[in-house]
């Protein structure tokens, strides 16, 4: 990418021992990093990153996980073909503001010249909302031209809330074709990760 934000989060039982407590009760140690990591190294360079989790292991932090949020233009290795990726995170509780920030990703997509491109992220919209229909007018819903993707819900509130399908991946209608389309409903010893279940995609550039 251009220019990737990266979120580190440093979950465990670190020197500080600062606890919070999750919705599904578990107590951890929660330190958050967020910084830029760029390849070509001119306000920031990846190994930026490395150190950062040279230095959790040095402050004895068990869990390292490694949250990129990808909004830019990439080039697959030898393929020559550009593409860009959104990852946004829509309002949670106005329809309004879901309506307007939906808009301001598509005329932002439109600014790249009809390359591909691949929306991805919570939208806290269901199908059959206005924000859904606002990007499916112009983008494709992943699962829904997957080959034998499965239905299943994103969200379920750490196991605890009646789940519904608001994560998404959305891509261009020309240009990408999805290949495969899966949510891990998998818990570690009965206990969720997040309140959301991951999906995965794959897609190959046409």
């Amino acid at each position: 990418m251009t220019a990737n934000t990266v979120a580190l989060f440093l979950i465990g039982k670190s020197k500080s021992g600062i606890v919070r407590d999750f919705p599904a009760g578990i107590g951890f140690s929660v330190h958050k990093v967020v910084a830029l990591a760029l390849c070509i190294g001119v306000h920031s360079h990846n190994s930026h990153l490395y150190g950062l989790l040279e230095l959790a292991k040095r402050e004895g932090i068990k869990k390292v996980y490694v949250h990129c949020f990808l909004d830019g233009r990439d080039t697959p290795p030898a393929s020559g073909k550009d593409f860009v990726v959104f990852n946004t995170h829509l309002d949670h509780v106005s329809d309004e503001a879901r309506i307007n920030g939906i808009k301001v990703v598509l005329d932002k997509i439109q600014q790249f010249g009809g390359l591909p491109a691949v929306i991805m992220g919570d939208l806290n919209a269901e199908v059959g909302s206005e924000t859904y229909a606002s990007v499916t007018e112009h983008f494709l819903d992943a699962q829904l031209v997957a080959a034998n993707a499965e239905e299943n819900v994103t969200y379920q509130g750490w196991g605890e809330a009646e789940g519904k399908r608001i994560d998404y991946f959305m891509v261009s209608m020309t240009g990408l074709r999805v290949n495969s389309y899966d949510v891990l409903v998998e818990t570690h010893d009965g206990v969720y990760s997040s309140d959301h279940n991951p999906i995965v995609m794959t897609a190959v550039l046409e």
